[in-house]
C-alpha cells in the first residue's frame, strides 16, 4: 500500500462502516477493497481501521474512470462493423 502522509494534516477518517453505509455495500465489499489495496487504509488496531477522505475521493475517482473506460469500449464494439460481415458495395457484389 501506498504510504500517505495524512496523519499531521487536519483530514477527516472515516470507519468501514460510514463507508458501507456511503457506497450501500456489505462489510465484505468494503473489506474486499481494503485488502486488494484498491482502497487505501490505516490499521489503527487489530479491529480498527480508517480510510482518510482524500484516498475515499481518489477512490471513487479511478472507478468513475475505468467505468467511464469501460462504456467507450463498449460503444466502440458496439459501433464497429463485424469481421466477415458484407457491408454496403459488398453486399451489392
Amino acid at each position: 500500500m501506498e504510504e500517505n502522509n495524512h496523519a499531521s494534516s487536519n483530514i477527516e477518517y472515516l470507519t468501514v462502516a460510514r463507508v458501507q453505509e456511503l457506497f450501500t455495500v456489505t462489510r465484505a465489499t468494503v473489506e474486499g477493497w481494503l485488502e486488494s489495496g484498491e482502497l487505501p487504509h490505516y490499521r489503527l488496531g487489530p479491529r480498527t481501521i480508517r480510510i482518510a477522505r482524500p484516498d475515499l475521493d481518489e477512490f471513487i475517482a479511478a472507478r468513475r474512470r475505468a467505468t467511464l473506460l469501460s462504456a467507450r469500449d463498449i460503444r466502440s464494439r458496439c459501433s464497429a462493423p463485424e469481421e466477415g460481415n458484407a457491408t454496403g458495395d459488398e453486399a451489392a457484389a
